[in-house]
């Protein structure tokens, strides 16, 4: 069913919600997975919330990264609320509490695949991580240093 659909009959029995669950369930074929996190944006001065207007505000950051990034505008109205990457279905949307959600693109899932297939795959660099850790050196520059991500 469409999310954009509303059936307001009420489920009085177990087999109607069975039924009603049911009808949302995509072949395998169609199953995909993407991610999904979220971001606050802070003046670095007072680290308040950063404004929509304004020449460091949410529009102008929306704005900036629409021009480098070439995303489609996410409109409501005539504010920017998001971009859109048509080509690769990723997307940023400003959420109602004023943080950045930030989701990957759909990619396909194999729902049969054994997360533990690959942990042999992780055992070094994680050995190397965890030596650097314990000599109090950072492996490798982090993502979420905030002086990265500051609104100005």
């Amino acid at each position: 069913m469409a999310r954009d659909q509303v059936d307001l009959t009420p489920i009085e029995r177990r087999d109607e919600l069975v039924h009603w669950l049911a009808q949302g369930v995509k072949p395998k074929s169609q199953f995909r997975i993407g991610t999904e996190h979220e971001k606050f944006a802070f003046t670095l001065v007072g680290h308040d919330p950063a404004p929509y207007d304004g020449p460091r505000g949410i529009r102008a950051l929306l704005e900036g990264m629409q021009h480098l990034l070439g995303w489609e505008p996410i409109l409501e109205g005539p504010n920017t609320i998001g971009l859109f990457d048509v080509t690769g279905g990723g997307a940023i949307s400003l959420e109602p509490g004023g943080q950045f959600e930030l989701s990957g693109a759909q990619l396909r899932h194999d729902a049969d695949l054994d997360p533990r297939a690959n942990a042999e795959n992780a055992e070094g660099p994680l050995q190397d991580h965890d030596r650097l850790h314990a000599e109090s050196r950072h492996a490798r520059s982090r993502h979420d240093v905030p002086d990265l991500h500051r609104a100005d």
